[in-house]
């Protein structure tokens, strides 16, 4: 959902996979250093428009695993912030960028579009990365 146009601000999702974090996130904001290079779009705070992406970061109860099917996952209770992402001129990618650690030069952010919207795309949904934390709160 666009909340202002101008700056391309929009409500994304984020998955949080250990609760005392969201009390760190609320205090102090998203920190991009937590995350690594490797990442999908590299070291940068992840959100997505699809809350079950957002699930994929967040470990099964029952067997830890991040791409569990158990049918007892279901009912566990799972940590999802609904933050507001200040996106601004967005870079737009099918391919991993795996090596990332700011957005293209001019660019505020980078979107990994998702194969549904793009065929040839490496991500099955779409990504939103921002590497700065003032773009989030």
């Amino acid at each position: 959902m666009i909340l202002d146009r101008n700056v391309n601000e929009v409500r994304l999702f984020h998955g949080v996979a250990d609760p005392a974090n969201i009390k760190k996130i609320v205090a102090g904001g998203f920190n991009e250093h937590l995350s690594t290079a490797g990442n999908a779009l590299g070291s940068a705070i992840y959100f997505a428009d699809c809350i079950s992406k957002s699930n994929h970061y967040l470990p099964c109860p029952k067997c830890d695993s991040k791409s569990c099917d158990s049918q007892d996952a279901c009912t566990s209770t799972f940590h999802v912030i609904l933050a507001r992402v200040l996106l601004g001129d967005c870079f737009t990618t099918n391919k991993l960028m795996r090596d990332t650690r700011d957005p293209p030069e001019g660019k505020h952010s980078v979107v990994g579009i998702a194969a549904h919207r793009d065929a040839g795309s490496d991500f099955r949904y779409s990504e939103f990365a921002v590497y700065r934390p003032e773009q989030t709160y």
